[in-house]
C-alpha cells in the first residue's frame, strides 16, 4: 500500500536525529503541530527494516506556540534508541482517531508488518545521517511560509533546533517573517496612582521599536515573550505572568488588580506591526517591584434607595462611601446609578456640584460643622453623595456632632428631576458602579422588594458588597451603624475577634454568636458600646470555649432605639488537635466523635511518659511543668507539639 503524503499534513515529524559521529548521543524526534493540539492523541511508532515495530513513544501535553500559531515538541531518545539504518522508519499515529498521520523512513522504504498500520508502506525523506556526523546535527524540514508538511522539504544534517523552529523554517504565511529586533530599550518607566485595584505606568519606547507588552505577576518576572506571537491583554507570557497591556502607547492604566498584594511588572518592545508574523522582542525588558497596592479600597457603604420625601425620589436619594487609602477627585468620579450616569467629564449635562446653600442649612440644623465640600476627598473620609440639588428636605443629624470621620464630604448631582434614580419595589436587582479614578472602582447589588418596603428603606453594603437591608427614619443615615474590619483569628488565649466602627453615639452594645454549621447561632457573649470613643472605637472579644473544627461568628449591633442589624460572618478553622497553655494549665481540644472516650498521653522531649489520662472532647489539665512535650491522643494518631515556661 503506498504511502500518504501527497495530502495535507497539519501535524507532522519536523527534526530526527538517528546517528552521528561515535557513540549516538542526544537522539529524538520533534513534532509540529497548531498551537493548543492535543498531543495525547498521538503516538510514534519506531519500524525496523523488516518491519516490525521496536519502539513506541506515547505523546502528551499541548503543543506551545513558536509564532503564527505553529509549535514544536522535541522528545529525546535513550542512547542508541534510533536504528541507524537503512530502510528504518518512524511514524505518527492519531490515538484518537484510529488513523495513521505519517508513515517516513530514511535511506530507503520500508512496510509496517504490525498493528495498527499493517501492510502500509513508507515513504523516504531523501536525506540521512552517514554515522560520522557531527554530534548535534539533525534532519530537519526547511521553508515555506507554510503551515502544513507539504510546504516544506527535508535538508542534510545541519546543527539541530531541538524545539524550536528549525533553521530557514518559517510558519508565518502571508508575511516576509520577523522585523528587526529592536536595540534601543524602554526608558523612563514611572508608576503613578498606585491604588486599592491598580496604577498608572508610564514609558517612553525605544526609537527603533512600534509596540510594547507590559506583563504584571505577583512574583518577579522571569518569563520572555515568543517572537512571532502576537500577545493580547490576559494572555501569559509564563505561569502567573500576565500581559495587562499591548501597543504603542507611552503609558497605560493597569486595572483589575488585587488589595495589599506586591506585584511587579515588566516593559518588553517589539518591532513589527502583522500579528502573529513580524513580532521581535527585546527581550532584555525593562523590570520594576515590588509595588504594593492600596490595603482599603474606596466602596459603596450605602444606598437610601426609597426617599423620606413621597414625590422627590430623584432628589431626595442618597449615597454613602467609604474612602480608601488614596485621595479621590471629583472629576474622577463616575456615578453609574440604574437610570442615569453622572460625572464632570463626558457625561453631558449629568455633572457634579457643590451646594454650599443647603450644606449650610445642614449644618445649622446639625449644630456643628458635620459637613463640608470636599475637592478631593481625603483617604479615609466618608463621603455623602445627595442625589438632588438640592434636596427638598432638610435633615437634622444633629446627632452624629463629634462622630469619628467628622466633618464629612458631601457633593450633588445638578438634579432637579423627583423622578428617582432607584426602584423602591421591584424584584429586578438594580446595580450601582462608581469609578474613583487610578483604576479603583465599586459596584453593588440590591433588591427593593427584599428590603423593608416603606419610605427611608437602605441598602447597607460592607467592603465586599454583601447587602443587608434597614430603615433610617427621617432619611438621617445610621452613621452609627458603620461596621468595619470585622475580623476572626486564633491566639493563645482563643479564638481571637476584632472589629472597628465609624461612629458609635448611638450604638448601645454588640451581642456576639457562634455556630459550627454557619446557622443554629448560639450568643456567647457581649460588648457595650464605647460612646466617647475613648478607645478608638475598637473592639476585641476572645472566645476561650470554641467548638473544634470550625467556628463561625457574627455579630449584632444595636442602638439606642432598640434596632438592630447583624455583621458580616467571620470563621476560624481550628487543627484537629489543638493545645496551649494559659495560666499554669494545659488546654486541649480534638475534632472527633463527641463524647467519645480517648486517651491522652504527654511524653516529655526524652520519649518519657509523664501523663496519660482518659479525656472525652476536651481536656483541662493543671500544668506546672517546663520544657518541650508532645501531646498524643493515640487512638486517633494525633500529635503536637507544646513548649512551656
Amino acid at each position: 500500500m503506498a504511502g500518504i503524503f501527497s495530502q495535507a499534513q497539519t501535524v507532522w515529524i519536523n527534526e530526527i536525529h538517528y546517528d552521528n559521529n561515535g557513540t549516538d548521543t542526544g537522539e529524538g524526534f520533534e513534532i509540529a503541530a497548531p498551537a493548543g493540539t492535543d498531543l495525547s492523541c498521538y503516538t510514534i511508532y519506531l519500524i525496523n527494516q523488516d518491519g516490525t515495530i521496536y519502539g513506541t513513544y506515547p505523546l502528551s501535553g499541548t503543543m506551545g506556540d513558536n509564532g503564527c500559531g505553529i509549535g514544536t515538541q522535541w522528545t529525546g531518545l535513550p542512547e542508541n534508541g534510533f536504528q541507524n539504518g537503512p530502510n528504518d522508519g518512524i511514524a505518527l499515529w492519531n490515538t484518537c482517531t484510529n488513523t495513521l498521520v505519517q508513515f517516513l523512513s530514511y535511506e530507503g522504504t520500508t512496510s509496517c508488518s504490525s498493528a495498527p498500520f499493517t501492510g502500509q508502506t513508507s515513504t523516504d525523506i531523501g536525506v540521512s545521517q552517514s554515522g560520522s556526523d557531527p554530534i548535534g546535527e539533525t534532519l530537519q524540514l526547511s521553508g515555506g511560509p507554510g503551515q502544513d508538511y507539504t510546504d516544506f522539504t527535508w535538508q542534510a544534517p545541519a546543527p539541530g533546533t531541538e524545539g524550536g523552529t528549525n533553521t530557514g523554517q518559517d510558519f508565518c504565511l502571508g508575511c516576509g517573517g520577523l522585523a528587526a529586533e529592536p536595540t534601543d530599550e524602554v526608558s523612563g518607566n514611572t508608576e503613578s496612582c498606585v491604588s486599592c485595584g491598580g496604577m498608572n505606568l508610564d514609558w517612553t519606547i525605544g526609537s527603533d521599536a512600534d509596540n510594547v507588552i507590559v506583563v504584571v505577576s505577583t512574583s518577579p518576572i522571569t518569563g520572555t515573550p515568543t517572537d512571532g506571537v502576537n500577545y493580547n491583554a490576559g494572555d501569559n507570557i509564563a505561569a502567573g505572568e500576565t500581559v495587562v497591556y499591548s501597543g504603542p502607547a507611552s503609558g497605560a492604566t493597569i486595572s483589575g488588580l488585587n488589595a495589599g498584594t506586591d506585584y511587579y511588572y515588566a516593559i518588553f518592545e517589539y518591532a513589527g506591526t502583522q500579528a502573529n508574523c513580524e513580532e521581535n522582542y527585546l527581550t532584555g525588558g525593562v523590570f520594576a517591584g515590588p509595588i504594593t497596592t492600596d490595603a482599603n479600597c474606596s466602596y459603596i457603604q450605602s444606598i437610601n434607595y426609597d426617599a423620606c420625601t413621597s414625590g422627590s425620589e430623584g432628589t431626595d436619594e442618597i449615597i454613602v462611601i467609604q474612602v480608601g487609602d488614596e485621595d479621590v477627585n471629583v472629576d474622577d468620579i463616575v456615578l453609574e446609578m440604574p437610570n442615569s450616569t453622572w460625572c464632570n467629564v463626558g457625561c453631558g449635562s449629568n455633572i457634579i456640584v457643590n451646594q454650599a446653600a443647603y450644606i449650610n442649612d445642614m449644618n445649622t440644623m446639625a449644630g456643628c460643622a458635620l459637613f463640608v465640600y470636599c475637592d478631593p476627598i481625603p483617604a479615609g473620609a466618608t463621603l455623602m453623595i445627595f442625589t438632588g440639588n438640592p434636596p427638598s428636605t432638610v435633615i437634622d443629624y444633629s446627632g452624629n456632632c463629634g462622630g469619628v470621620g467628622a466633618p464629612y464630604c458631601v457633593i450633588f448631582l445638578d438634579n432637579a428631576s423627583t423622578v428617582g434614580n432607584y426602584s423602591n419595589s421591584t424584584s429586578d436587582p438594580k446595580v450601582t458602579t462608581i469609578s474613583f479614578g487610578c483604576g479603583d472602582s465599586s459596584s453593588v447589588t440590591y433588591v427593593a422588594s427584599d428590603g423593608t418596603g416603606t419610605n427611608g428603606s437602605t441598602a447597607d453594603f460592607d467592603s465586599d458588597g454583601n447587602v443587608s437591608y434597614v430603615t433610617n427614619v427621617g432619611c438621617v443615615y445610621p452613621l452609627a451603624l458603620t461596621l468595619r474590619n470585622f475580623t476572626a483569628s486564633i491566639s493563645e488565649q482563643g479564638n481571637e475577634l476584632n472589629w472597628t466602627s465609624s461612629f458609635d453615639r448611638t450604638i448601645t452594645h454588640f451581642d456576639i454568636y457562634r455556630s459550627n454549621k454557619g446557622f443554629d447561632w448560639e450568643l456567647i457573649g457581649n460588648v457595650i458600646a464605647d460612646q466617647e470613643g475613648a478607645s478608638g472605637y475598637t473592639y476585641n472579644f476572645i472566645d476561650q470555649n470554641y467548638l473544634p473544627d470550625l467556628n463561625y461568628y457574627q455579630l449584632d449591633i444595636f442602638n439606642e432605639n432598640g434596632e438592630s442589624k447583624r455583621s458580616e460572618i467571620v470563621s476560624i478553622q481550628r487543627k484537629e488537635l489543638d493545645v496551649f497553655i494559659q495560666e499554669d494549665e494545659l488546654h486541649v481540644f480534638f475534632s472527633e466523635t463527641p463524647n467519645k472516650t480517648y486517651t491522652l498521653n504527654i511524653y516529655s522531649l526524652s520519649g518519657k511518659l509523664v501523663k496519660s489520662q482518659s479525656i472525652v472532647n476536651g481536656a483541662t489539665i493543671p500544668w506546672n511543668l517546663q520544657g518541650f512535650y508532645l501531646v498524643e491522643i493515640s487512638e486517633l494518631e494525633l500529635r503536637q507539639k507544646v513548649v512551656s515556661f
